[in-house]
Formats: C-alpha cells, sequence, structure tokens
C-alpha cells in the first residue's frame, strides 16, 4: 500500500461506522509533516484493536513514511475516529 492515487476524504462521516468493524483494516490517517512543501503525509494504518469508552483505536503504520521522519513503517498508533480520512474499500 502505498500514498494512495486518490485525495483523503477530508470530513468523512464516521458516525455510522461501528469502530469495532475497523479491526483488521486499514484506514487511511494524516500525520503531521517536516516538510517545507507538504504540511500533512497521509498514510495507512492497518487497525489491531478499539478501544471503545475512549473511543480510540490503535493500529500499526503501512507505510514507510517520506516526511516523517520520527515514523517508520510498523510503529504503533493511536488516533481517534475524527482523524479517519478513508477506508480501505474491501474487495
Amino acid at each position: 500500500m502505498g500514498l494512495g492515487k486518490h485525495a483523503p476524504k477530508v470530513g468523512m462521516d464516521m458516525q455510522g461506522v461501528a469502530l469495532k468493524g475497523l479491526i483488521g483494516r486499514h484506514v487511511k490517517i494524516a500525520f503531521p509533516a517536516v516538510d517545507l512543501y507538504v504540511s500533512r503525509e497521509h498514510m495507512w494504518v492497518k487497525v489491531k484493536s478499539v478501544n471503545a469508552k475512549r473511543k480510540r483505536l490503535v493500529g500499526t503504520l503501512a507505510n514507510h513514511p517520506v516526511s516523517c521522519p520520527d515514523l517508520k513503517y510498523g510503529d504503533r498508533v493511536v488516533f481517534g475516529r475524527d482523524e479517519i480520512e478513508e477506508i480501505e474499500e474491501v474487495k
């Protein structure tokens, strides 16, 4: 999986999506970038678990960052439903 050819769906409506239904799927998240030309790097995260009480998801980074030197492939990522820009399509 790479940085996809489609623009992220900013403001994606996640209210009807069950968090537990995302376990095992890839979601796209924007990370702050340290680059002169881009402010954010959009990368895929594989969801591993959900803390429903805190409405937080835990996953692992599924991309090799280009503009985020503090991150690497496989790093643990904790994020909220409001940070999800896109959900991997199931084929």
